[in-house]
């Protein structure tokens, strides 16, 4: 998963720092943020409801 000599395609060390800052600085809204990527609501062609965001 993360990035490395043995694995180049793998995600930059700095994504998973910025996930980490943002947990210690405010959770909530980091878990508000992510989940659209997260469920992929916003995928092309995606329809979600809006009871259904807010579940999350």
């Amino acid at each position: 998963m993360l990035q490395t000599a043995d694995n180049p395609e793998g995600t930059p060390l700095e994504v998973f720092d910025g996930i980490r800052a943002g947990v210690a600085a405010d959770r909530s809204q980091l878990c508000y943020d992510l989940r659209e990527a997260f469920y992929g609501f916003n995928s092309p062609g995606a329809t979600v409801s809006a009871g259904k965001r807010r579940e999350f």
